[in-house]
């Protein structure tokens, strides 16, 4: 499976959905590990880090959103900074995607995934 982390674009986010650590456990399994360029920049970790436990760094969001099987963030998706396209477009149907979405604060937002027939996890409510 191919797995891609995007840079965050929530204002004030610096946290990243994966963290260099962990990609040796993805890589393992058999899956292949895509990040953004400078995605764990804010949270601490340069694309050499991830580079150095087998994960490939992209360009662009755009890449990661159009191509991964399974896409992990932090927040919900929001418009991509260097197209201005909104991310949630950008995911093929059947993409698995995988955050914190605020399941209790907007329906819409998971209308508009079932509608798109993407696979979402809400991993506030995944118990601890």
């Amino acid at each position: 499976m191919l797995i891609g982390v995007a840079r965050e674009i929530a204002s004030g986010e610096r946290r990243v959905a994966l963290v260099p650590e962990v990609v040796p456990q993805l890589t393992r399994a058999g899956h292949r590990v895509v990040i953004e360029c400078d995605a764990g920049l804010r949270a601490g970790f340069t694309d050499d880090a991830y580079r150095a436990v087998g994960c490939e760094v992209v360009d662009t969001s755009e890449q990661i959103f159009s191509t991964a099987q399974m896409v992990l963030k932090v927040q919900r998706p929001g418009r991509a900074e260097s197209s201005g396209r909104a991310e949630l477009d950008m995911l093929t149907p059947g993409t698995v995607l995988i955050g914190l979405f605020q399941p209790s604060g907007d329906p819409a937002f998971f209308q508009q995934v079932a509608d798109r027939k993407i696979i979402t996890c809400s991993m506030e409510l995944v118990p601890r």
